[in-house]
């Protein structure tokens, strides 16, 4: 796209045509308007100071597009009713078809000015090539994007009888699988929750909003003594609670606010309403919360990811507090009763099942079902059982409770607990599969982002509408034409070329791509642009690589301490026989 931006609701750099398309259908700004950005992209900045949960903008409901508006489309509403019934369409791949005869329509569509504003492409995992995914490293990370893109082309397959009932063919390039690709990307990334559709529903204006994440979850430390546990303190108040709503400044009435989300469908009013969730000053960019995710959860429905910020006292920290790092334990907790709330997962090559875990990437501790079912996997291997011999039933009985309360049960039994921990994070870090290290990626990382700063002799800006990428290159002086629908080159009522892709089909190569260097490798070694989709990858995958150190790290000092000084006590049994070696990394890189 090109490099002008939309501005504010009366900002001097408004995009005329649009803001007066959405204050001629009612939307209004309070206290706010749509700017450019520290970070390099738009979002909705405050004008005043904001209390919290005031209102900062309403949508009115007859601009969405969701099921509604798919009722009041004849051509639609027929459509899907004699071709999309009997192919289990989903909600979100109605949506989808809604989005794409809407942009077929072109001006003659009642919501062309928000439409030909949207990204042209996105950086969601189902727009990625094999070679991308594989820059992940990490097979799982791999297989979630592999799915991703299945999943997109099997809603494309569901939902072809209808786009041809439609006239979105191959022939105008509105029935390929690019073109479904863009139309699922936007719905995925764009839409916001409406009690009525479950497909959520498309939201002009309030899908400029940028992502910030909610407070930290509450996370069970590892508490007491190696021995006999101890008091773990009360809950993380997240600042999640009902509040009494109050009257607006629109001179609205609300009975109650829950402060968990930022935006909610008022039905009375038939508007969808956004407030700030925590007070705002003058000239600080209001955030929107899409729930919790861990990165790739963000890359998957979003197609971004909070990268890994400086900390203080040096190093890095998460930028994204819900983030985790999955990795197998390498055995099973056999126990199902014990870990009823741990992913297992099945290899493909041997009958052994192994337990995967999930690391916080903030700190590398485990959550507190994965914690329960370690300490109780490793009771069970004690001589005699969960009481060593002592007690029988009810010896077990109190072993199971504490450990289900979040409590230690034993030196011994914390060191085997956490030494398989230690262990299994120590083999994901030497994984043959990560085939470069953090500190190769970091660096990596640092060159792509310098070499980003300046292309072609201009400063390359990437704008993010709503958590989504939108291109738009200045290179050289020049530029791409800024109307997305249609395309300066194509012809009136056809899709962009680039959605022509013949039959559909991604062939044996995917888009084209080379068989040859798909492993991976040292993909660092190739300058990439940080914001594409190879760029994304190496992000990604470094602060993979850090979550698992920090939950190496973790585990290891756990073992140390119920090694050194935890000494006799209940369920003793000593510091000796504990060990802990660390992982020895390629090149002696960390």
């Amino acid at each position: 796209m090109s490099r002008r931006t939309l501005g504010g609701l009366d900002g001097p750099d408004a995009d005329a045509d649009f803001w007066r398309w959405a204050r001629a259908r009612g939307v209004v700004a309070v206290r706010c308007e749509a700017r450019d950005v520290a970070e390099g992209w738009r979002g909705i900045v405050a004008t005043e100071d904001i209390e919290r949960d005031a209102v900062v903008l309403r949508v009115p409901g007859d601009i969405l597009m969701s099921a509604r508006s798919m009722e009041r489309d004849e051509q639609l509403r027929d459509a899907l009713r004699t071709h999309g019934e009997t192919r289990s369409m989903t909600p979100a791949d109605k949506l989808a078809v809604h989005l794409l005869l809407e942009a077929s329509r072109g001006r003659g569509s009642r919501w062309h000015e928000y439409i030909s504003r949207l990204p042209r492409a996105y950086n969601l995992l189902c727009c990625w090539t094999r070679r991308e995914r594989a820059m992940l490293q990490d097979p799982a990370a791999i297989a979630v994007a592999r799915r991703a893109r299945d999943a997109t082309r099997q809603s494309w397959e569901r939902a072809r009888d209808v786009l041809a009932a439609l006239g979105l063919t191959l022939t105008n390039r509105w029935g390929s699988i690019d073109a479904w690709r863009w139309a699922h990307c936007t719905v995925s990334s764009r839409t916001v929750y409406v009690p009525y559709d479950a497909a959520g529903a498309l939201c002009p204006v309030g899908d400029l909003f940028n992502y910030a994440p909610p407070p930290p979850p509450h996370r069970h430390a590892i508490v007491g003594t190696p021995l006999e546990g101890g008091d773990e303190g009360g809950e993380h108040d997240d600042d999640e609670g009902e509040h009494e709503g109050k009257k607006d400044e629109g001179g609205r009435e609300g009975k109650r606010w829950t402060t968990s989300g930022d935006g909610a469908w008022e039905e009375a009013s038939r508007e969808y309403v956004f407030r700030a969730r925590r007070p705002y000053v003058a000239g600080e960019q209001i955030m929107l919360c899409y729930g919790r995710h861990t990165n790739l959860g963000l890359l998957e429905h979003y197609g971004f990811l909070l990268d890994e910020k400086e900390s203080e006292t040096g190093g890095a920290e998460p930028g994204n507090p819900h983030d985790a790092a999955a990795f197998a334990l390498g055995f099973d907790l056999d126990d199902t009763d014990d870990a009823t709330a741990v992913t297992t997962s099945v290899t493909t090559t041997t009958t052994t099942t192994t337990t995967v875990v999930e690391a916080s990437a903030v700190d590398g501790s485990l959550e507190w079902e994965a914690t329960r079912g370690l300490r109780l996997w490793a009771a069970r291997r004690r001589p005699g059982g969960f009481g060593g011999g002592k007690g029988g039933g009810a010896a077990d009985k109190r072993i199971r409770d504490a450990a289900s309360r979040g409590f230690a049960v034993g030196a011994d039994v914390e060191r085997r607990a956490f030494k398989a921990v230690a262990d299994a994070a120590a083999a994901a870090l030497t994984s043959v599969h990560l085939a470069t290290t953090a500190k190769f990626d970091a660096d990596a990382l640092a060159r792509a982002k310098e070499a980003a700063e300046v292309v072609g002799g201009t400063r390359r800006d990437s704008e993010v509408i709503g958590g989504t990428r939108r291109d738009s290159e200045v290179i050289g002086g020049t530029s791409e034409d800024g109307t997305f629908l249609p395309g300066v080159e194509d012809e009136p009522g056809e899709a962009p070329r680039e959605w022509a892709r013949g039959d559909g089909e991604d062939g044996e190569d995917e888009d084209g791509e080379e068989e040859d260097g798909e492993e991976g490798g040292r993909d660092g070694e190739e300058e990439v642009d940080p914001d594409s989709n190879a760029g994304l990858a190496l992000r990604w995958r470094l602060c993979h690589k850090r979550a698992l150190q920090r939950a190496y790290r973790a585990a290891a000092a756990r073992v140390e301490e119920a090694s050194g000084g935890g000494g006799g006590g209940r369920g003793g049994g000593g510091g000796r026989g504990a060990t802990v070696s660390r992982p020895r990394l390629r090149g002696g890189r960390s």
